[in-house]
């Protein structure tokens, strides 16, 4: 493997890890034919009764509209998610999971678990854990 850039940024750091993290999970959920960012908002969707705006999901997911507006194209495509007009603001897009994503998030998430208790193997429980509030603070700290 080659060496990691030796540039004191902390965002080439960062998006060097992010990358890295991503691969591994996607790897292990391969068979579900979803990104790590699919699953994720999968499982935002399922966590709520109620349709979640446009605009809220990439709050919570921290993706930019362009980004966050292809991906749910193909999920929108493939019947994992569907939009229903807003009939208060007919500029909201609600989105909510369909029975096949509800389906597909079932069979992933054994999947994501593995993906987890590798990580921790592989990274030592304690420093995956320290990793995991480490990023959370920094995601919090320069949100902005």
């Amino acid at each position: 493997m080659p060496e990691p850039l030796a540039i004191p940024c902390l965002c080439a750091a960062a998006r060097r890890a992010t990358r890295a993290i991503s691969r591994f999970y996607e790897l292990r959920m391969a068979s579900t034919g979803l990104t790590i960012t699919q699953y994720t908002l999968l499982r935002v969707l399922a966590s709520t009764a109620a349709p979640i705006p446009q605009s809220q999901l990439a709050d919570i997911v921290l993706t930019d509209s362009t980004t966050l507006t292809r991906v749910l194209a193909l999920m929108l495509k493939a019947d994992l998610i569907r939009t229903t007009p807003d009939k208060a603001d007919r500029r909201s897009k609600p989105w909510s999971i369909t029975p096949k994503g509800k389906a597909l998030l079932t069979k992933a998430e054994p999947l994501w678990h593995k993906a987890q208790s590798d990580a921790k193997r592989a990274l030592g429980e304690d420093h995956f854990d320290n990793l995991r509030r480490n990023l959370l603070t920094v995601g919090t700290a320069l949100a902005n």
